[in-house]
C-alpha cells in the first residue's frame, strides 16, 4: 500500500502550517480556491465583485510574491475581457486539445466520432478500435472531468482506457454535455441551452444516445458500461428510471466511486458553493458555463509546468480529493491542457441540491417551473429501487470526498440486491484514485475486467 491520505485541502486551509504543508504551500491551495471564484470576474464589471474577495485577494497576494505574479495575471485577464452576460454562448475560439493525441503518441489507433442527442447536442466521443467483432466497452467521465481521465498516466498499463484495449476490448470514451468536446447544440440556445446541461440531460439522452451510437457502429447487440463520478449517477438516473429501456443493451455496468446521493460529501467546490443560495450562485456566476478550460486555469498550470510541487495540492480543490501518493504529480502538466472540462453553472446547483437536500431527484427548479416542467410542484424522485439491471459492480474508496462511504451504502441498501454483482471497498481510495491512481490495476481494474464478457 502507498502512504497514508494527506489532509484534504479545505482542513490544510483552516489548520497552521505544519511540517508536511508549509505556509507557501497553503497559500498556493489558497490561491487555488481563489481562482475558481475568480469566475465571477469573467460575469461582473469590476465594481461588481464583492468587496470581502476583493480584500482577500489583496492580502493573498501580499503573502507571497509567486502567488500575487498569479493573481496579477488573473485579474488583468478578467479586466481585459468585457463582462459577459448572463447566458454567454458556449465559448468559442479557444484551442481545443485532441483527446487522440495521448492515445496515438503511444501507439493506439485512435478515430474522432460524433453523436447527437434528441435534444441537439453533439457529443464528441473518441474510439480506440480493436479488431474487427471485439466487444465495445464504453468510459464515461465524472464531475468537471473529460475523456482525458482514462488516459491520465504516463505508463499505458495503468490507465484504464488502453488496459482494455490491450486485453482486446473495442474501447469508447465518451464527454458529457456541456465540456470542452461536447458543447455544441444546433437546437438550444441561451438560457435553454445552458439549462439542458444537467446531469438529468445526461441521463435521459446522452447515455441511450451514446449506447445506440456504438451499437450501431458496432454490429453488437449490447456493451459494458464504465462510469466514474458523474457518469455513474446518469447511468444510476438512467437504468432506474429516465431510460430503463436500455438496460437489456448494457451487460454490466460498473460504477467507480459511484454517486447518486451526495449528502455527506465534503467536496471543496461543493462545499464552497453550498454556502450559497442558489440566486445568489446563478446572479454571480451567471447561467452559463462553470469552469470551463480557459484562462484562469491556464494561469494555474504555468506553475505546475516549472515544477511547483504544490500543483497537485491546487488541482485537488476542484477535482474532488484523493490519495496524493498514489498520483504522478508530473502528469499535472500534461492533465491542464484537457481538464477540468467544465460544465454548466445550472448543473452544479443540480450537484448543490443534492449536497444540502440528500435525495436523489431531478433539478428543482422551484414550484412554478417544476409545474411546467414536471407536471408536479416538487422534482420527480429517482428511484433505485427499481433498477433491476444491468448489472451492477460498485467500486468505492473509504477516503471519498464527493462519494461518500455512507452515501455509497445507501446506494446499496437502494439497489435491488439481485442487481449487485460487486461491491469492493478500497479503504486507502479517495476519488481520483479509481482513474488517476497509479495502482487502480491492483485494486479495481483487474477485478472490473475480469466481470466483463470476453472480448
Amino acid at each position: 500500500t502507498r502512504s497514508r491520505r494527506v489532509t484534504h485541502p479545505f482542513d490544510r486551509v483552516a489548520t497552521a502550517p505544519s511540517a508536511t504543508m508549509g505556509g507557501a504551500s497553503r497559500v498556493f491551495v489558497l490561491a487555488a480556491v481563489s481562482a475558481v471564484v475568480l469566475s465571477v470576474l469573467m460575469a461582473h464589471p469590476a465594481s461588481a465583485v464583492p468587496a470581502s474577495f476583493a480584500r482577500s485577494l489583496v492580502a493573498l497576494g501580499e503573502s507571497d510574491p509567486r502567488v500575487a505574479a498569479l493573481l496579477q495575471r488573473l485579474v488583468a485577464s478578467a479586466q481585459g475581457a468585457s463582462p459577459s452576460s448572463r447566458f454567454d454562448a458556449p465559448t468559442s475560439g479557444r484551442a481545443i486539445p485532441d483527446l487522440c493525441v495521448p492515445a496515438v503518441s503511444v501507439g493506439y489507433p485512435c478515430e474522432h466520432h460524433t453523436v447527437v442527442t434528441e435534444d441537439g447536442f453533439e457529443l464528441g466521443q473518441i474510439r480506440l478500435p480493436a479488431k474487427t467483432g471485439a466487444y465495445p466497452v464504453f468510459l464515461q467521465h465524472g464531475l468537471l472531468d473529460s475523456g482525458i481521465t482514462w488516459m491520465f498516466n504516463a505508463d499505458p498499463s495503468e490507465n484504464l482506457a488502453f488496459i482494455l484495449h490491450d486485453a482486446g476490448y473495442d474501447v469508447w470514451i465518451g464527454n458529457s454535455r456541456g465540456n470542452t468536446y461536447s458543447m455544441p447544440n444546433k437546437k438550444l440556445s441561451g438560457k435553454a441551452y445552458w439549462e439542458a446541461i444537467d446531469y438529468d440531460g445526461m441521463a435521459k439522452y446522452d447515455l441511450p444516445a451514446n449506447v445506440h451510437y456504438v451499437l450501431n457502429a458496432t454490429g453488437h447487440a449490447s456493451l459494458s458500461y464504465v462510469g466514474h463520478s458523474q457518469g455513474t449517477i446518469q447511468a444510476f438516473a438512467a437504468f432506474s428510471t429516465v431510460a430503463r429501456d436500455i438496460v437489456p443493451l448494457v451487460d454490466v455496468f460498473a460504477a467507480l466511486a459511484p454517486v447518486a446521493y451526495v449528502g455527506n460529501q465534503t467536496s471543496f467546490v461543493l462545499k464552497l458553493l453550498a454556502d450559497l443560495p442558489v440566486a445568489q450562485l446563478l446572479d454571480l456566476f451567471g447561467e452559463k458555463e462553470f469552469l470551463p478550460n480557459t484562462f484562469l486555469l491556464h494561469a494555474i498550470s504555468e506553475f505546475c509546468r516549472i515544477g511547483h510541487k504544490e500543483c497537485p495540492d491546487l488541482l485537488w480543490v476542484i477535482v474532488g480529493g484523493g490519495n496524493i501518493s498514489n498520483v504522478d504529480g508530473e502528469r499535472f502538466p500534461f492533465l491542464t491542457k484537457y481538464d477540468p472540462g467544465g460544465t454548466s453553472v445550472n448543473n452544479m446547483v443540480h450537484w448543490v441540491q443534492g449536497a444540502t437536500r440528500s435525495k436523489f431527484q431531478m433539478h428543482d427548479y422551484g414550484e412554478k417551473k417544476n409545474i411546467e416542467k414536471y407536471g408536479q410542484a416538487t422534482p420527480p424522485q429517482y428511484h433505485l429501487g427499481n433498477m433491476t439491471g444491468p448489472p451492477t459492480a460498485l467500486f468505492w474508496g473509504s477516503d471519498d470526498d464527493l462519494a461518500d462511504p455512507k452515501d455509497v451504502k445507501r446506494i446499496v441498501a437502494e439497489v435491488p440486491a439481485s442487481t449487485i454483482i460487486k461491491n469492493k471497498n478500497i479503504p486507502i481510495y479517495g476519488h481520483m484514485d479509481f482513474v488517476w491512481g497509479q495502482n487502480a490495476n491492483d485494486f479495481v481494474y483487474n477485478d472490473l475486467v475480469a466481470l466483463l464478457p470476453k472480448p
